[in-house]
């Protein structure tokens, strides 16, 4: 039998609803799963190891001839039940978090718990080797023709000006910068690099700020140059 079933708690009246081309297995599948405390959604997970297995029943709310319509009619069951432990807003197979709408306090404690989060050298070793495969030629051309002609809406740059102006100002550590200073000592760009950037530079309009800061910084360039020269014909002593 296939078709949109419910499990619903008989104490609270809460229901999860999914669906499946095999109702009777999938049943087993979650009842597996919430026995031994593994299942993917939380909420109804907590409310089984509260009440336990008697206070929950299994009911089929409609049987579909068609399996190409168990999303839709999945969706249309969702939508009608106000009380439900489903966490997602569209339809879909665990573990498939889509549409998930996510709280205040639990984006706060994510962000709290990836804070300070430091990696082992061990687990760095597997990053890094997981990592390496996908940096390759062909997938950078495919990022590069990807990211060509790609138009930003002013809703990215305001994000993206936003995450700009809170870096700067910020200090970095002694350790920071001695890796940053690693990081950049002997490193030379190909010739290829250089053509590129050239080209990328080459015609980019400025602003009137951004050109009567350069004029100010050749301006005083200048300045240099003539004092030290005139330093130097009244001295004698060579820069």
């Amino acid at each position: 039998m296939q078709g949109v079933y419910a499990i619903t708690n008989s104490v609270s009246g809460r229901a999860y609803i999914g669906s499946a081309v095999d109702i009777d297995r999938r049943w087993c599948w979650h009842r597996s799963r919430l026995k031994h405390g593994t299942h993917h959604n939380l909420p109804l997970q907590r409310a089984w190891s509260k009440y336990g297995d008697g206070a929950f029943v299994f009911t089929v709310r409609e049987v579909v001839e068609d399996a190409s319509q168990l999303m839709a009619k999945e969706a249309e069951h969702i939508a009608a039940v106000s009380l439900r432990y489903n966490t997602c807003r569209e339809t879909g197979r665990p573990p498939n978090a889509k549409g998930r709408v996510m709280s205040p306090q639990a984006r706060a404690k994510m962000a709290a718990a990836h804070r300070g989060l430091k990696h082992t050298p061990t687990t760095r070793a597997k990053m890094s080797a997981a990592w390496r495969p996908r940096d390759t030629p062909e997938s950078r051309a495919k990022l590069s023709a990807r990211a060509k002609g790609r138009v930003l809406s002013p809703a990215h740059r305001a994000k993206i000006c936003a995450v700009l102006d809170r870096s700067r100002g910020r200090k970095l550590s002694v350790e920071t910068k001695a890796k940053l200073a690693a990081i950049m000592t002997g490193r030379r760009h190909s010739e290829a690099a250089k053509a590129k950037m050239s080209r990328v530079h080459k015609g980019v309009p400025k602003s009137a700020e951004h050109r009567a800061k350069i004029a100010a910084a050749h301006e005083l360039r200048g300045w240099v140059r003539r004092t030290l020269a005139e330093y130097d014909r009244a001295t004698g002593v060579q820069y």
